[in-house]
């Protein structure tokens, strides 16, 4: 315990220090401290063979010797050869300072000896125990050990590890080095090595990895959410793209801007006059609609054929067809109405256009397009086949 010190005040009588019990229990407390056990058993050693025992005290109630001991002291030579009997010597000697000898002997000291103590130390100097030794070293080779393994493991240090009739070798200096190739007899199932999250094998088509082909059989037609795969383009869906129905014979196939068109074919020579045909939906007899044919951007009319009674008009663009719509027949259109022929049939029958009518499309951007209008004058409800025969005029 450290000392308590009384408070003397700032001068004499002033007031302002330890009142007198106060400083009374802290004297009673140091001596207390002196003596702890109350048997005044703290002890000058003075006049003793010690070469040096200014310091020295001898505790014998704890059995402690409290001080430096020099090696000249407590040599053989110097007296203490045999202090007493085996339990009258410095029985469980323990040291604050430091003991400096050159050889401490049975005879000198019984029991364990605590503290720092340099030099030789020899002889039966009693159990020293292991935990009351300071400043021990931490590694294996603190201690001067050769022989023990070296590097560290690392991990776990609970439960037992056991090396039984086997040679563990370690390929690096720390145990996280190890090879898994150096490992001897080896688990051959995932239950050996203690994975229990892995998947599981299975037997049915139920359970995972079953190895059964009713999981997937390998063909396609068993996969789901299979993309649709497109119907074959076969060639009439060529023929009818490419217009092949309008063709004639030496006219090569010609992009007009917006499809495609079979011209007359060119070079040197002239063109040849060719049919351009197309039909109407089911029309009531009396009913009127509307009728597109692909020809050319100016061309010669010489003929308009149809398979049924009916009225046919043609227009240079869309816009004058729609207005000149409700003019009834023997009713003559105005002179700018658009229109290039008009034809009344009875029957099956071709109206020959005589001189030829020179037709054109007037669209604000040219297309080889030839609108016209077509009434149903047979009688009854059925479709109208309309055929224009055509010389190309322009490119």
């Amino acid at each position: 315990m450290a000392i308590k010190v009384i408070n003397i005040g700032s001068s004499a009588n002033k007031g302002d220090g330890d009142p007198l019990r106060t400083a009374f229990t802290k004297i009673n407390e140091n001596f207390a401290a002196l003596d702890p056990t109350g048997t005044n058993t703290i002890t000058d050693i003075t006049g003793s063979v010690f070469a040096d025992d200014s310091a020295l005290m001898v505790d014998g109630v704890n059995g402690k010797i409290v001080g430096p001991i020099e090696s000249t002291s407590i040599l053989p030579g110097n007296g203490l050869t045999d202090i007493g009997s085996t339990g009258n010597r410095f029985y469980n000697a323990w040291f604050t300072g430091q003991v400096e000898t050159d050889s401490v002997l049975a005879n000198i000291f019984y029991g364990p000896l605590t503290g720092n103590v340099t030099g030789d130390v020899s002889g039966t100097a009693g159990a020293v125990a292991f935990s009351g030794i300071t400043g021990k070293p931490t590694t294996v080779a603190g201690y001067g050990i050769t022989d023990a393994l070296s590097g560290a493991v690392t991990g776990s240090n609970t439960g037992t590890v056991n090396f039984t009739g086997a040679t563990l070798n370690f390929v690096s200096t720390t145990f996280n080095g190890l090879n898994f190739d150096d490992l001897g007899t080896t688990p051959t199932t995932i239950a050996g090595y203690g994975i229990t999250d892995a998947l599981a094998l299975g037997t049915s088509s139920t359970t995972a990895l079953a190895g059964d082909t009713a999981l997937f059989s390998g063909d396609y037609d068993d996969l789901s959410n299979k993309p649709t795969i497109p119907t074959a383009y076969t060639d009439s869906d060529v023929d009818t793209h490419l217009n092949t129905g309008s063709a004639t014979s030496n006219e090569v196939l010609s992009w007009d801007g917006s499809d495609y068109a079979w011209v007359a074919s060119g070079g040197s020579g002239l063109q040849s006059r060719s049919l351009r045909t197309n039909q109407t939906s089911s029309l009531a007899d009396g009913a009127e609609a509307d009728l597109d044919i692909t020809g050319f951007k100016a061309y010669a009319l010489m003929a308009i054929t149809t398979d049924r009674a009916a009225r046919v008009r043609l227009y240079v663009k869309a816009a004058s067809r729609t207005a000149d719509a409700s003019r009834a027949e023997g009713v003559d259109p105005t002179s700018d109405a658009g229109l290039i022929a008009e034809v009344i049939t009875t029957g099956a029958d071709t109206v020959i256009i005589s001189p030829g009518a020179y037709g054109f499309n007037l669209e604000s951007s040219t297309t080889t397009n030839i609108p016209c209008r077509v009434t149903n004058k047979s009688g009854s409800t059925s479709t109208v086949q309309v055929t224009l025969v055509v010389l190309q005029l322009e490119a």
